[in-house]
């Protein structure tokens, strides 16, 4: 700093009455210290004298607004950011001062995307200090919420065992469960504390009532909080239910692992295949979701298809891809209808409109995230249930064969467990921040983490032997995080310019879990040993392989602690909207060279040729502008077709 700022700064004049800070409850803690020097951020105070809000006479310790945190200097936000207890100071601020959304903190705190861009009177290494203090908040309130929820499982149960009075003994298995014990009932895992500014929380729910879990939680935490948010806007904490991951079995000289299936009868082949479709069908889901535009949707299928030599398998991508843009549509909707059912009830009337520290175009923005979160919640707490009924029925048939009771089919007991992914996964389509596929989960989780693991504690590398059908999951699961991260930060929102820069870093990460997909596809049969050399040399992998390395280098680097360094990288720093554009293609088209070679290679598999529409495809791939532009009109019309038959459905259910 200057002798010119610190003059500047302790010459500050007494402030009008009307720039005084209302009066509050007395504080906790020190007196306030004169004010520091004002940095302006990192700039000479000078250039920011005009944006900075005045300091009031008596500094208030306890900010509940935007501006009184804006008065706070660097010396005040040390002693609040050691404040972490569930009711104290910290609260304040994020309800108060960022209106209870982690976003708008985050934006503020790491970001330094102030409302109206004013600038407050502490530096951005203070921004980051109360960033960090607020994920030791979020831990504590956790902790709190925690058995809280897990009373709530018991009432639950009770509600649900009410409402399947058609069910006589699903509801009396129901109501047995409330009687099980402590975390066998239900067990809340995942670390929540002091983590990176940006990290966000996932915790994961175990024990017999997983799927009820979610809802316990999510009410639990509304109420211990008294808000109408969920914890995904106010903490950026997700809670989800049991899914794909349910252990593994080392092999006896620990240089591999194979992951374990939560059932252990094994389908017959025909309903595995049709399983396995089922997933690939719900990973393009993955895709359809962050390609809203219809004609970048269209362009992307031709694309696909048209590199597709054999008729039959042209017509069965061809159905897999609309059936996927189909359910995304058909989710799509699902939402909306439930955010409008919900609105009243988060309060989002004119009045919390008008009192926001940010503009109308920001706020209506970031409450409109609120209410999608709520709504999302709402019909994944929904669609646990049937998950919940499921696992119910799959257990008691396996228990009646146990005992040899008349009428228990073991082929109807397999045939439950081949059901159990699909349901899954049309329950995790409206989770947050969530995979569409058992394959993706099971990669992500058990194929790097656990990998990375235990090659660090055995000290030699150890390999996750995970089914082909699952890496392709996740290959294409991951190509939909990829358009999903470009549409969230490589867009601008509200008055704010997107970082390409920080978009390209997120993008990277699954960037990455593409490109460690790829060498399992050819070793498990999927695509062939030469598709393999070609993806090898192809300019859009290397494309992704270099962005996945900068990623993996980065996520540890000095950035952890602090995104705004990734500005000055020799990758990320030099990113713009074209570059971060040209990604999205690269990452677009290996996802559909993929699936040409899938479909190409002796063993991909045509599982219901049937349910492949008889369409109207030549028997090589068509090249010209013109058939191009017919597959574009069969695309518009299908989905013209399924919007028809979705409103006649809907009709019928409005009939008495």
């Amino acid at each position: 700093m200057t002798s010119t700022s610190v003059e500047k700064d302790t010459a500050t004049p007494e402030p009008a009455a009307a720039d005084v800070a209302p009066a509050m409850e007395p504080a906790v803690g020190p007196a306030a210290p004169m004010p520091m020097p004002v940095l302006g951020r990192d700039e000479p105070v000078a250039a920011n004298a005009e944006r900075q809000p005045q300091l009031s006479g008596q500094m208030n310790m306890n900010p509940k607004t935007l501006d009184e945190l804006l008065k706070c200097n660097n010396v005040n936000i040390r002693f609040l950011a050691q404040q972490t207890s569930p009711k104290g100071p910290l609260r304040d601020i994020l309800v108060g001062a960022f209106e209870a959304d982690w976003f708008r903190a985050k934006s503020c705190l790491v970001f330094d995307k102030w409302p109206g861009d004013v600038v407050p009177r502490f530096t951005h290494e203070f921004s980051l200090m109360l960033m960090t203090a607020l994920t030791s908040y979020r831990g504590e309130v956790h902790k709190a919420v925690m058995p809280l929820a897990q009373k709530a499982v018991r009432k639950q149960l009770d509600e649900r065992a009410r409402q399947l009075e058609g069910n006589a003994a699903l509801a009396s298995s129901l109501t047995q469960q409330r009687m099980i014990p402590g975390v066998k009932q239900i067990d809340f895992k995942g670390s929540v504390g002091a983590d990176t500014v940006t990290s966000d929380v996932d915790v994961s729910t175990g024990g017999a009532n997983s799927e009820l879990g979610v809802r316990a939680y999510n009410e639990a935490f509304r109420e211990f909080m008294d808000l109408t948010f969920d914890p995904g806007t106010v903490f950026d904490l997700n809670v989800y239910a049991m899914d794909f991951i349910h252990g593994k079995t080392d092999a006896a000289d620990q240089k591999s692992f194979t992951v374990k299936s939560e059932n252990p009868e094994k389908p017959e082949a025909e309903d595995a295949a049709a399983r396995d479709r089922e997933q690939d069908i719900w990973a393009l889901v993955h895709v359809a979701r962050y390609m809203p535009d219809d004609g970048d949707w269209d362009d992307y299928v031709v694309q696909t298809i048209s590199g597709i030599s054999d008729a039959k398998q042209q017509a069965e991508q061809k159905a897999r891809l609309d059936a996927a843009r189909k359910r995304a549509k058909g989710f799509e909707e699902r939402l909306v209808g439930m955010m409008v059912h919900l609105e009243e009830d988060l309060m989002l009337t004119e009045k919390q409109l008008e009192g926001s520290s940010w503009d109308d175009e920001d706020n209506k923005a970031y409450l409109q995230g609120a209410l999608r979160m709520r709504a999302a919640n709402k019909l994944y707490e929904d669609k646990l249930l049937q998950v919940k009924e499921l696992r119910t029925q799959i257990a008691e048939m396996r228990t009646s064969i146990t005992q040899g009771k008349q009428g228990a089919d073991p082929e109807r007991l397999k045939l439950l467990v081949s059901r159990l992914s699909g349901e899954l996964s049309m329950a995790q389509l409206y989770a947050n921040e969530v995979y569409g596929t058992g394959g993706a989960t099971v990669h992500a989780v058990m194929g790097m983490q656990v990998k990375k693991k235990l090659s660090a504690e055995r000290g030699h590398d150890v390999e996750a032997i995970i089914p082909v059908q699952e890496w392709y999951q996740a290959f294409t699961d991951n190509l939909g995080d990829v358009l999903k991260d470009f549409e969230h930060y490589g867009k601008g929102h509200g008055g704010h310019e997107a970082d390409h820069w920080y978009a390209a870093f997120k993008m990277g990460k699954y960037a990455d879990r593409m490109v460690d997909a790829l060498p399992h596809l050819a070793e498990g049969g999927m695509i062939t040993q030469t598709d393999a050399a070609t993806l090898a040399k192809d300019a859009d992998v290397e494309a992704l392989r270099t962005l996945s390395t900068h990623h993996v280098k980065e996520k540890s680097g000095a950035s952890k602690d602090d995104p705004a360094k990734l500005k000055q990288h020799t990758y990320f720093g030099k990113m713009t909207a074209d570059s971060l554009k040209d990604l999205r293609t690269a990452a677009l088209n290996v996802g559909a060279r993929v699936r040409q070679m899938v479909a190409g290679a002796q063993s991909a598999p045509i599982v219901d040729p049937s349910a492949a529409p008889p369409a109207p495809v030549p028997e090589k791939a068509p090249t010209t502008a013109a058939s191009g532009a017919s597959l574009r009109l069969a695309a518009q019309a299908a989905r013209a077709q399924d919007l028809l038959e979705e409103i006649e459905d809907e009709a019928e259910d409005m009939e008495p």
